[in-house]
């Protein structure tokens, strides 16, 4: 739903046999939504039923962070500055300050501080 809601034209699954993703392709290509089977059908309970959030829990929180915001998040929790982030991953400081907004947003948290309490919940 959040990435829907952010403009996706659709969403599949990476199981799609490589036959139906050019079908997709070329849908899109038309202006179709792309959306794979199970998909298309949990999205339409969750309109049909108006619940925006699945089991409780906020989109926003439900999208997963990718691989480097899991690492700039852990070294956040290190005590490391942007630049030190920034050196250690060899990124520039506004990469590192892209990656700690967008985990940010995903987490649905409005400080950095707040996004190491979400961690430590996690953690326990």
């Amino acid at each position: 739903m959040a990435a829907i809601r952010a403009g996706a034209a659709g969403y599949l699954l990476k199981t799609e046999p490589p036959e139906r993703l050019v079908e997709f392709l070329r849908g899109l290509a038309r202006g179709e939504a792309a959306l794979s089977g199970s998909v298309a059908t949990r999205l339409l309970e969750r309109v049909r039923e108006g619940r925006e959030h699945e089991g409780g829990v906020p989109d926003r929180i439900a999208e997963p962070l990718s691989a480097r915001e899991v690492e700039v998040l852990l070294l956040l929790d290190d005590h490391l500055g942007t630049d030190e982030i920034a050196e250690r991953l060899f990124i520039s400081e506004h990469t590192v300050r892209s990656h700690v907004k967008s985990l940010l947003h995903k987490l649905g948290v409005s400080s950095r501080r707040e996004a190491l309490e979400a961690l430590a919940t996690a953690r326990a």
